[in-house]
């Protein structure tokens, strides 16, 4: 089948050119081009990236640069909602690489399943190992509130559904887990793909960026947004958010042990 989509691709300055270079490959070669390619730049950005970008827009027309002032992540994903022309979105990151087939393996679910959201499994490259973050087929609410219930690079969605749900929560580090709860709480359908068709690099930096007191901050922010939505989630929400804050506060060699033994396999 022939679709038509748009992949959003949010970018900023942090993120090396050889890893930009080889994520932008993996959409340019995929074995289903897109439509159309948005990559949305948040805030000023180095002379090289910026020519690369160039370039590489002038070659495939169906690249569109659109450059911003440093908003965050938040506002330029749910920029990039409005802007994209399709309905159906696939997310991309930067620093994250997709499977050649990916594309085609989630737009045929997605369309068969009549979907409006989509997520599948994730390969994490280590220094010494490669572990696969499984994601549930079909995402439960409450298990939702302790782990994440979509691999965020992976999703796929439609575009109204999501600009219906107001797009993106502005919660710093939690806006995409926010987003999948508030979807499954209004009664979207959402699934994961028992497939792993992306790869990220995983390093110490990743485990220390979010440990921090913003982090726990965050963490009861989501609280009180599960709560403005589900008022009867009051006891479970406090109770996984505690859960979830501890986790986040355990030194570093006890964090990687759970995070690696327990939600990868």
């Amino acid at each position: 089948m022939n679709y038509k989509f748009s992949v959003l691709y949010p970018v900023h300055d942090d993120v090396v050119i050889k890893k930009i270079i080889k994520s932008i490959n993996s959409i340019l070669k995929n074995s289903l081009t897109p439509n159309e390619v948005l990559i949305m730049i948040d805030g000023k950005i180095s002379c090289e990236k910026s020519l690369f970008f160039k370039n590489i827009s002038q070659k495939f027309k169906y690249i569109r640069v659109i450059k911003n002032k440093k908003i965050g992540l938040t506002k330029i994903l749910n920029k990039g909602i409005y802007l994209a022309k399709y309905d159906i979105i696939v997310r991309a990151d930067s620093d994250d690489y997709n499977y050649k087939n990916r594309f085609k393996n989630q737009l045929d679910y997605f369309v068969k399943k009549k979907l409006d959201v989509l997520g599948c499994y994730l390969n994490e490259r280590y220094d010494t190992s490669r572990l696969i973050r499984k994601t549930p087929k079909h995402p439960k609410i409450f298990l939702s509130m302790l782990i994440n219930p979509i691999n965020h690079m992976t999703a796929v969605y439609k575009k109204k559904s999501i600009i219906n749900l107001k797009g993106y929560p502005d919660i710093k580090y939690k806006e995409d887990m926010a987003l999948w709860i508030k979807s499954i709480i209004h009664g979207l359908k959402i699934e994961n793909m028992a497939k792993t068709l992306v790869s990220t690099d995983v390093d110490c930096k990743r485990y220390n960026k979010r440990k921090n007191y913003l982090s726990v901050i965050s963490e009861f922010k989501l609280y009180l947004f599960i709560l403005k939505i589900k008022p009867s989630f009051f006891i479970f929400g406090f109770f996984t958010t505690i859960l979830r804050i501890f986790y986040l506060i355990l030194p570093i060699p006890f964090f990687k042990f759970i995070q690696i033994n327990f939600f990868r396999k």
